[in-house]
């Protein structure tokens, strides 16, 4: 799940076109990779941001809630932090954090 279309890690990572912090939207990245060449190309177009020709990345977005499962356990990671184990719920609730950022200097 994206709330950021992109991430910066030295190198930046996008995620996806029309991914915003601020719509009110989940976005859910799909990566389907099975073999170290998908891998490979994966994070290609997540470095040049040509997420969406590649055919190993898959998008949703869910405007009110979406609850993921799986047959199999699985890890939940949130912010890059092990969070749980699926079946997890996410619901999207508009305006719910404030940021305060510094003034730009003149």
């Amino acid at each position: 799940m994206c709330n950021a279309g992109m991430v910066g890690m030295g190198h930046d990572i996008r995620w996806g076109p029309g991914i915003s912090v601020d719509d009110g939207v989940i976005d859910l990245v799909f990566i389907e990779a099975t073999s170290v060449s998908d891998y490979v190309s994966v994070i290609k177009a997540l470095g040049t941001g040509e997420t969406s020709k590649n055919k190993r990345i898959h998008y949703l977005r869910a405007h009110e809630s979406v609850e993921i499962s799986s047959e199999q356990e699985a890890p939940v990671a949130g912010d890059g932090d092990l969070i749980g184990t699926l079946p997890i719920s996410v619901k999207v609730i508009c305006g719910a954090v404030n940021v305060l950022l510094p003034q730009q200097a003149k």
